[in-house]
């Protein structure tokens, strides 16, 4: 279970919440502060697909809003890229 989000999942308690719940699974918690899209996508590698996630939790773009360089590019940013899952 992956966990890609800007700073409002920086700090979570992810995995204490899922012991708590008796959930087993692997969880990595990949909120990274002050992340914006374009980063996101340049790193896309290390911070999602080289892990193999069974779950994915995206939360991006939030930052995106605090660039001077943001004009309506928003749907740019987020259709940049298409995951296309990889076989096993």
């Amino acid at each position: 279970m992956l966990f890609i989000v800007s700073s409002l999942m920086e700090l979570f308690p992810l995995c204490e919440l899922a012991g708590s719940r008796d959930i087993d699974d692997i969880i990595y918690n990949r909120g990274i502060s002050g992340l914006n899209t374009d980063e996101f996508v340049q790193h896309i590698h290390s911070l999602l697909l080289d892990l193999r996630p069974t779950k994915v939790f995206i939360n991006i773009g939030t930052n995106d809003i605090t660039e001077e360089t943001y004009e309506n590019q928003w749907f740019h940013h987020m259709t940049a890229f298409t995951y296309k899952p990889m076989p096993t």
